[in-house]
């Protein structure tokens, strides 16, 4: 779970036995320093994903909610889970885009949240893990400062502040979009989410700790 280093050119560059998904996409999950070119143009989602070093190993900053299933058309059971969302289509050209939109529609509103210079200047040494079957594109970027040290207690105040989240909002075009229901967010330790540690996080988060380097 998380490399010491981010990954440099290798191995993973290469397509594995899975090979492709229609339109040429890659079918096995990977992490790398970017997404394969066909991966990065036609991706459907993405996300942001935080972690900082400490001398016990890394942590990361999750959000434990309740996602919105679309199968079932209901709210899942509370769990950790990743910042992210679907694409716009027509209008996101890039998973960094789609990425930081996702995290300041959620948390973007708190006292201290990072703002969008902020978040693409972090993505400058970043890297990426790909989930073939949602063809979804994770952003792992590096925190450095104390500057988010303290934020899962503001977003904590921020929400006793705000109120009860209605369950979804009518978007000016008339669009049904659900609201985030995320209970707090933490930074976890990676070894919490390991099988054995029998976590309690959502299936894109359970997923994702399957993939190969990640």
């Amino acid at each position: 779970l998380l490399p010491p280093n981010p990954p440099g050119p290798g191995p993973l560059m290469a397509y594995h036995q899975g090979g492709l998904l229609p339109g040429g996409l890659s079918s096995d999950g990977y992490l790398d320093r970017r997404l394969r070119p066909l991966d990065a143009e036609h991706y459907s989602a993405a996300g942001l994903l935080p972690y900082r070093r400490r001398e016990a190993g890394f942590e990361l900053l999750l959000p434990r909610e309740r996602p919105w299933n679309s199968f079932t058309q209901a709210y899942d059971t509370l769990s950790w889970n990743l910042f992210g969302g679907k694409r716009v289509p027509r209008q996101e050209r890039s998973v960094e885009t789609t990425a930081v939109r996702c995290f300041l529609e959620a948390v973007g509103q708190v006292n201290g949240a990072p703002d969008q210079e902020m978040l693409y200047g972090m993505m400058q040494s970043s890297f990426v893990v790909w989930y073939p079957t949602g063809k979804f594109a994770l952003l792992i970027v590096e925190i450095t400062s104390d500057k988010l040290d303290d934020f899962p207690d503001k977003y904590s105040a921020f929400k006793a502040q705000a109120g009860p989240e209605q369950e979804f909002r009518i978007l000016p075009m008339g669009i049904k979009k659900w609201s985030k229901q995320i209970d707090e967010i933490s930074w976890v330790s990676a070894p919490c989410l390991l099988p054995d540690a029998r976590p309690e996080v959502s299936d894109l988060l359970g997923s994702m700790l399957q993939i190969s380097g990640f």
